[in-house]
């Protein structure tokens, strides 16, 4: 490495730390990767953050060879369970060619795609803490003096993983501090329609500019919906039985507001006739004689001829058409995210969730069953994470109502 290890380390380290709760986690991301291209050679490379809880991707940072193959690429991502993000371990990093004992074409992304790109090997890392998944990262090695990652290239990657978590996390948990705008920023219905292959097919006509700020594009680019790809290709994932999360994501959307994105499928005109079908037959049976048993081959029965049993069984070579929708996130799911990405405890995000609902120490202590005592210490320790100083700032951020920075490190 032309680079030291312990030199790398240090100046990220150092950048984290400078950082923490002042910069975008787009600049951290790019600055980390310009610190590394010294060190390890790599010839692309996608980051993501992630939603804590579901784990589904969002705010790509990416440099891929080719943006029209993008759809393609996060549909085989999501869909490969060789070195997904969602099974790693903590504070590793694991690589194509070791996960595959050296026969890359084990992993559907190489063999469909990533080969053509003449890819020779895949480092891959997971930013996860108690507190939920952040991000994840891969790095593209094609060829060169050394076509794989060595040892000593991974320990770095791995030993770098608990300070790229935090400070992942205290940059998500900084955005709630930022002065809310005078007008919400989803001012329209945004919903797009995709193919099961994730080709854009259609969208509401207010939907590029929400989708320039939830991924930064020039003036003279087409935005680009990858947050909307990433839940498609996560409910594609599931259907694949892949992976069981949601296909659902909360996403920065401007300063302290978050947005939340659901995939989920469309019936076809077929699906839809045959369900209005075996609706009225079983309208008609029950007005008949209710309680009858019903004959096997009656319609409305599940495996009812045409119907292929598979999720999205539509007859269309690609599954059928995906909806995604974006809206404003809910309450609830709003505190949670700020309380996971603050640091807070289980116990602490109960005790936030309750104070937004409007409780007094006195309710808190009856809610939790703890003493005045331990929930002051409790709110203590919420005021000391948070940055906040008082109540007011807390569920003002939590709600996201309004309030400006009280301290300069929130998250810790």
């Amino acid at each position: 490495m032309a680079t030291s290890a312990a030199t790398v380390q240090r100046r990220i380290a150092q950048r984290c730390h400078d950082d923490r709760g002042g910069t975008d986690s787009r600049e951290l991301r790019a600055a980390v990767l310009a610190e590394l291209r010294p060190a390890i050679a790599f010839s692309a490379y996608a980051w993501l953050l992630t939603d804590p809880e579901t784990r589904v991707g969002t705010a790509p940072l990416a440099e891929v060879p080719d943006l029209a193959q993008l759809p393609r690429l996060i549909r085989l991502k999501y869909t490969t369970a060789v070195n997904r993000w969602t099974a790693l371990p903590r504070g590793r990093c694991a690589t194509l060619a070791s996960a595959t004992g050296g026969d890359l074409s084990r992993s559907p992304l190489w063999r469909d795609l990533l080969a053509g790109y003449g890819v020779t090997d895949l480092a891959s890392m997971v930013f996860a803490d108690q507190f939920g998944c952040w991000g994840f990262l891969d790095l593209w090695r094609s060829g060169g003096p050394e076509p794989r990652f060595t040892p000593a290239e991974q320990a770095l990657l791995g030993s770098l993983a608990p300070t790229l978590t935090t400070a992942l996390r205290s940059a998500q948990a900084a955005t709630f501090a930022e002065p809310p705008a005078p007008v919400s920023a989803l001012d329209a219905p945004v919903v797009l329609l995709l193919s099961g292959s994730l080709e854009l097919l259609d969208q509401t006509p207010q939907t590029d500019p929400h989708l320039r700020l939830l991924l930064p594009t020039s003036p003279g680019a087409a935005p680009v919906p990858a947050a909307a790809f990433n839940v498609a290709a996560q409910l594609l994932a599931a259907e694949a039985g892949v992976d069981e999360g949601p296909p659902t994501a909360r996403a920065q959307l401007a300063g302290p507001e978050w947005i939340s994105l659901r995939a989920a499928r469309l019936a076809s005109p077929g699906q839809r006739h045959r369900a209005g079908q075996a609706a009225r037959a079983d309208g008609a049976s029950q007005r008949a004689g209710a309680g009858q048993p019903r004959d096997a081959g009656q319609p409305g029965r599940t495996g009812q001829p045409g119907d292929t049993g598979q999720p999205g069984g539509t007859g269309q070579p690609d599954g059928g058409r995906i909806a995604v929708t974006v809206e404003p996130v809910a309450v609830a799911g709003r505190i949670e995210l700020y309380g996971r990405a603050c640091g807070l405890t289980g116990r602490e995000r109960e005790l936030l969730h309750r104070l937004a609902r409007g409780a007094d120490t006195r309710h808190l202590a009856r809610e939790m069953q703890l003493s005045p005592h331990t929930v002051q210490d409790h709110l203590k320790s919420v005021f000391a994470k948070t940055g906040c100083s008082s109540r007011g700032v807390l569920l003002a951020r939590a709600l996201g109502t309004g309030a400006g920075r009280d301290h300069a490190n929130p998250a810790g």
